[in-house]
């Protein structure tokens, strides 16, 4: 059975450098991340929607070549694909196509996968629409009562779906809070609490969580909250090419330390770790190098 049960968007980064070349790319920050833990040789499961169009049939394929399991996943009306222009430090600007046609399912089947499981990933991209909104509340609410470790991460990108701002807002809070971990980035928490300021932020989560609380911002360091403390962790400035993927590496490696046993602080730094490899080339996955030297170091 996995170790890791997974839900969320799978999508086609179709990819803009900054030389006007376009490359397409299987993306989606879930499947980033459990594409990096079975690539990692961890077993896990992945449930998402994929439709029978150009961009559907490209990451089947992909997915096919990996060896990569297709089994949980739903038929949709379309896949959905992101437009990334970067510029030139590398930096994404994400222009999702889509979004409201991801299917997620939680039935009976999906239950007994996850209790067999050690931990849930998901993020808040799911949660804009009912349609896979549903299944992600249901899962996690499993998860929580099973004490399974729950991973949350942020990933709003948007507020646009069928549910009011301040309804998501509220339903992203309380999960983000509940969560035994969760990343967001200082633009997700901006999206989040657009009345408080980013210190004010953090006091509320200070007070609040339960869990893990990273708090990323590119070469900033970084903020993490645990049991009402804040520790701020330095980051390494890299020369990136393309930062689509970072913080999807970064999750997977803090996973795949939580899974091993490892204390935080130091999932955390291996998190840093396999962030830097993968900004320095094109694409959002680690590579097989990549993979081992984060293998070596849990």
């Amino acid at each position: 059975m996995p170790s890791v049960f997974g839900m969320g968007e799978i999508l086609v980064d179709k990819i803009y450098t900054v030389n006007g070349e376009e490359r397409w790319l299987a993306g989606g920050s879930v499947f980033n991340t459990m594409m990096d833990l079975y690539l990692m040789g961890i077993e896990v499961a992945f449930q998402t929607s994929l439709a029978r169009d150009d961009e559907g049939n490209f990451l089947m394929n992909t997915l096919m070549d990996s060896g990569f399991s297709t089994l949980y996943h739903n038929p949709s009306e379309k896949t959905l694909y992101a437009e990334v222009t970067l510029d030139g430090n590398g930096n994404p600007v994400f222009r999702i196509k889509n979004r409201e046609k991801l299917v997620l399912n939680f039935g009976s089947k999906h239950e007994s996968i996850l209790k067999s499981s050690s931990i849930f990933h998901t993020s808040a991209f799911s949660l804009n629409y009912s349609k896979s909104r549903d299944a992600i509340l249901k899962a996690f609410d499993v998860a929580k009562r099973e004490r399974i470790f729950c991973s949350f991460d942020l990933n709003m990108r948007s507020l646009e779906g069928d549910i009011k701002p301040d309804e998501l807002r509220k339903i992203v809070v309380e999960l983000m809070i509940k969560a035994d971990y969760c990343k967001p980035s200082r633009d997700d928490l901006s999206l989040l609490f657009p009345a408080l300021s980013i210190e004010e932020v953090i006091e509320f989560l200070k007070n609040h969580t339960q869990g893990n609380i990273v708090v990323t911002n590119g070469d900033d360091p970084i903020i993490y909250i645990k049991n009402g403390s804040i520790k701020e962790i330095a980051v390494k400035k890299e020369a990136a090419v393309d930062g689509t993927g970072a913080g999807d590496a970064f999750n997977a490696a803090v996973i795949a330390s939580v899974l091993k046993g490892k204390p935080f602080l130091e999932a955390i730094e291996t998190g840093k770790l396999l962030a830097s490899m993968v900004v320095k080339r094109y694409g959002a996955l680690a590579t097989s190098e990549d993979v081992k030297a984060i293998k070596n170091r849990i």
